[in-house]
């Protein structure tokens, strides 16, 4: 079983847009609190659904307060294309009438039991409740963002129900799913992160004792989605960013994600302790670290 970490009493994150430290109370959860980040993606979405926002370049963007109407319903930003559920294989992932089968864009779910493996805490309240959201047979609106189709064929998107309330909304305010940015489909980033916000301050679902905690970073032996904790060692700068965790995990930025985050605000990380949510996987290497885990924007770090 792997070790799962303490909550800590404070959380200061990485601000996606101006990479600002701010201090915020900690939970009594087993998670720290977020901020919301990534307020440059917020303001296009602002300004595609029309609500009126100025940013100056003096302002702090974290500063920058999200509606509650948009935080509750995260609207659509365009037009959507009508669709009809023929199938729900998580919570997650959903069959459509046409044969298209979706992935959700901004939430991960809890896993389904498979190969002999133990659903994970929740993975079955995610599913029914995407059931009771949007039922086999019931129209859907399906929205696109700037990206297509994932590794498996599927296509990703975010869906509305017929009165226009978001799914991904759903399972986040009910503590179902973990909010995660993965680009280039971001339009609906800090509207989906400030929903999760309010789910892990209420310690609703994930984000309660009946939840997954986070893992240590010396006890990381497996792969899959996960939120690491740990000290950062090293922070080395080459082609690719690496910050080298205690135990055997490093997380990687590549070059095509290292415009969103700030070399200063990294280096000033090391020797601290810091969280990382994302997908492990093995590193195939002898020389470095057995794990790593893939950094794309900041919504992935945060400083404990």
């Amino acid at each position: 079983m792997p070790v799962v970490e303490s909550t800590d009493s404070t959380s200061v994150l990485l601000h996606a847009s101006r990479n600002k430290f701010r201090s915020v109370p900690g939970d009594s959860n087993n998670a720290p609190r977020r901020l919301r980040r990534g307020a440059f993606f917020f303001a296009v979405l602002l300004s595609t659904i029309g609500v009126g926002l100025s940013i100056y370049p003096s302002s702090p963007a974290a500063d920058v307060q999200v509606p509650s109407s948009i935080r509750q319903n995260c609207p659509a930003f365009a037009q959507t294309e009508s669709v009809v559920v023929a199938g729900i294989d998580d919570g997650d992932t959903l069959r459509l009438a046409d044969g298209r089968r979706v992935r959700l864009i901004g939430v991960n779910t809890p896993e389904l039991g498979r190969q002999g493996l133990p659903d994970q805490p929740l993975a079955q309240r995610a599913r029914k409740a995407v059931q009771t959201f949007l039922a086999v047979g019931s129209r859907a609106g399906l929205l696109l963002d700037a990206g297509g189709r994932d590794h498996y064929g599927r296509t990703l998107a975010h869906l509305y129900d017929s009165h226009g309330n978001s799914l991904e909304v759903y399972l986040l305010s009910r503590g179902l799913a973990w909010h995660v940015a993965i680009p280039p489909n971001l339009r609906l980033a800090d509207c989906l992160a400030a929903v999760e916000q309010e789910a892990r301050n209420a310690g609703k679902g994930l984000w309660g004792s009946a939840g997954i905690p986070p893992v240590a970073a010396t006890a990381v032996n497996t792969g899959g989605y996960q939120r690491i904790r740990g000290k950062l060692l090293e922070v080395r700068f080459s082609r690719a960013w690496w910050l080298n965790l205690e135990g055997n995990l490093a997380a990687v930025i590549y070059p095509e994600h290292q415009h969103r985050f700030d070399r200063r605000q990294l280096r000033q990380l090391q020797g601290r302790r810091i969280e990382l949510q994302g997908w492990v996987y093995p590193s195939g290497s002898a020389r470095f670290r057995p794990w790593r885990m893939k950094l794309e924007t900041p919504f992935a770090l945060e400083r404990l």
